[in-house]
Order: structure tokens, then C-alpha cells, then sequence
């Protein structure tokens, strides 16, 4: 599968750089099971999600992000603890 990336940011290049030569794993893959896993039995609404992944775009997911910091690391220390990673 050819990868184009000439339209993202360096970060997000370097970084599929990485994990597709040492793991053999594209990071969009990762970035699609990491969004899963924060909604896996809804533990973060689809606007907490996209917000984690960087899109908050709607106002609510701005909203919470800039207004709720401690419930959002809840969330995701949950999402975790719900497939078994401990986060402490």
C-alpha cells in the first residue's frame, strides 16, 4: 500500500515513518484504533474523541476541552482501564 503524505504535517510524517519501519504498522491505522478505544462503551462521546485526536472543531468539543481537563484525563485513563491497560 503506497502511503502519499506530500499534504501532512512533519510530525505525522516522521511519525508513520517510524512506526511503519519499526513495526511495519501505518500511523493512521494506530490513530484509528486509539480513536476506537476512547469510544469503546462510549467512555468518550464522539466530540471528546475527535477533540483528543486534535479535531475539535465543534463548539462543544472545543468546550470541553478548554473547560473540563479533569474529566477528559478520567475519561481516558477509563477508556484504558476498559481493555485492561492501567494508567496511573
Amino acid at each position: 500500500m503506497q502511503y502519499h503524505h506530500t499534504h501532512l504535517p512533519h510530525d505525522i510524517v516522521a511519525a508513520h515513518s517510524i512506526t511503519k519501519g519499526d513495526a511495519d504498522i501505518l500511523y493512521m491505522g494506530i490513530r484509528k484504533v486509539h480513536y476506537n478505544v476512547m469510544r469503546f462503551k462510549d467512555t468518550m462521546t464522539s466530540d471528546e474523541a475527535d477533540a483528543l485526536a486534535g479535531r475539535a472543531k465543534s463548539a462543544s468539543a472545543q468546550h470541553y476541552v478548554l473547560h473540563d481537563p479533569n474529566s477528559f484525563v478520567d475519561k481516558y485513563v477509563k477508556a484504558w482501564d476498559n481493555l485492561g491497560v492501567k494508567i496511573q
